[in-house]
């Protein structure tokens, strides 16, 4: 319902007279609620594990 309401509120600020109050902030908060997979899937491309790139660390 909240993503719904910030893609209408995105449609009515593109044919407002007045200057355009950007939602990019309250659209990335609610990423990981509105979209938890897409969400962890980026997280993981973002943030990798040391052994997924092949420069684990080694053990001494």
């Amino acid at each position: 319902m909240i993503e719904m309401l910030l893609i209408k509120d995105h449609s009515r600020m593109k044919t407002a007279t007045t200057s355009y109050d950007s939602t990019h902030p309250q659209q990335f908060r609610l990423l990981p609620v509105s979209h938890p997979k897409d969400w962890a899937a980026a997280a993981d491309a973002l943030n990798p594990n040391p052994g997924d790139d092949g420069q684990e660390t080694k053990k001494r």
